[in-house]
């Protein structure tokens, strides 16, 4: 889900009253609505909003999602949600296909998903090439079996797109991804039921192979290195044993180095986050309230200040370029 802010939630120049509403991602909609539309289900009764990429209401979701698992069966969520993360074009979704490993890319969408589902969470535990996920629900009920096939789906396209091979997942011990390696007859009698909270789905996906990290090359300033790979990775926990053993150095010879050029590490991330917090001001229509956890501030706010100080403009005022599409990030 996607949470507005606690006050009022801002949608072009209007201002809703959102104290207690809950939306979903207009990414998540999309991806929803064109599964639906690929199973040949009837959406003339669907409003204009969610066609026109607008947020919509948690009810309105869950029915999309219900009809979704009805019409095109527990596949067809995965499908919906590996479309999703394999070839969706939204910059959240590009943001993410950015990760150079499977481990930075569960940091970003755990880090990024309390904007997305704030009623559910997705719990991970990294193995060597495997991690295991468990769908957690927030209320009395857990999140629902197309939930978290959905999810899943879309997790695997994310670890396909970052370069990972060979990539299988199962979900409660059901094989659903690859398409080929299905069982025949979908389990329904024992995915009928939505779990409760103290049963979430649990799924499970590994690969044979991670995608193949290369070394950027160097700028000759070890300044300009460290922040161009705070860039790279704006959430990540930059500490200095993190960045001297990506720079093959030990701390104290990082230490060195940047006092020899005038610099501090931890000027140097606040730097890097912005210039990736920059880069997506100009190039999206994210609100400013994503760009912040999606690239490591700890709030909004945070983001202002670092706006103000190293620009000398607040975010709203980076965004000189011209954004055609739709709200948000279209």
């Amino acid at each position: 889900m996607w949470h507005c802010p606690p006050r009022h939630l801002y949608i072009h120049a209007i201002v809703v009253p959102a104290r207690h509403q809950r939306f979903v991602h207009p990414l998540i909609t999309e991806a929803v609505v064109r599964g639906l539309r690929r199973a040949g289900a009837d959406l003339a009764w669907l409003p204009a909003a969610a066609h026109e990429g607008q947020p919509v209401d948690e009810v309105l979701h869950t029915r999309l999602k219900a009809l979704l698992l009805e019409t095109a069966g527990p596949w067809g969520m995965v499908d919906a949600g590996h479309h999703l993360g394999r070839h969706g074009d939204h910059p959240v979704v590009a943001f993410l296909a950015t990760s150079r490993a499977p481990a930075e890319l569960l940091h970003r969408f755990d880090r990024m998903e309390p904007l997305l589902h704030l009623g559910n969470r997705t719990r991970s535990a990294m193995g060597d090439r495997r991690v295991e996920v468990r769908h957690e629900g927030r209320g009395h009920r857990g999140p629902g079996l197309a939930e978290s096939l959905f999810v899943c789906g879309a997790q695997v396209g994310m670890l396909q797109r970052i370069g990972c091979r060979g990539v299988s997942a199962t979900v409660g011990g059901v094989t659903v991804w690859p398409p080929e390696r299905r069982p025949q007859i979908t389990p329904r009698r024992t995915w009928d039921e939505p779990p409760s909270a103290g049963d979430a789905p649990t799924w499970v996906a590994w690969w044979r192979s991670g995608p193949r990290i290369e070394a950027p090359t160097s700028t000759g300033s070890v300044a300009a290195d460290v922040r161009r790979l705070v860039a790279d990775q704006p959430a990540a926990d930059w500490t200095l044993a993190v960045v001297a053993a990506d720079r093959l150095v030990s701390t104290r010879t990082l230490q060195r180095q940047l006092q020899a050029e005038g610099h501090r590490l931890a000027g140097l991330v606040l730097e890097g986050r912005m210039d990736a917090a920059e880069a997506l001001l100009r190039r999206t229509k994210l609100p400013a309230t994503m760009i912040a956890y999606l690239c490591g501030f700890a709030d909004p706010a945070h983001l202002s200040r670092t706006s103000r100080r190293l620009r000398g403009v607040p975010p709203s005022g980076l965004r000189s370029e011209v954004v055609s599409g739709r709200w948000p990030g279209r």
